[in-house]
């Protein structure tokens, strides 16, 4: 029988750092940094982070996706957290 795996939420930290450079991490999933100047492409590199790192440190393939409105990935730093969410699509 196979185990049921559901959807997790990653929280990610989102910290502006010396007024242009951007700081993103996750305590709920090890080993994600991301920094950049560009916040739009370091926002695009959030998914394909989130899924490799999900594969290496648990097994499993997951589809990221945002659970944030678009004022949110506008103006992060008001926030200081994004949160995506992680959707299982099989295991490895």
């Amino acid at each position: 029988m196979e185990q049921t795996v559901y959807p997790a939420i990653v929280r990610l930290d989102v910290k502006l750092r010396d007024g242009d450079f951007w700081v993103i991490t996750s305590e709920d999933l090890p080993g994600l940094l991301l920094c950049g100047k560009d916040w739009k492409q370091l926002f695009s590199d959030v998914p394909p982070a989130i899924e490799t790192l999900f594969e290496l440190n648990y097994g499993l393939k997951v589809q990221a996706s945002p659970l944030v409105t678009p004022r949110e990935m506008d103006h992060p730093i008001h926030y200081g957290a994004l949160r995506w969410v992680a959707y299982p699509t099989h295991k490895t």
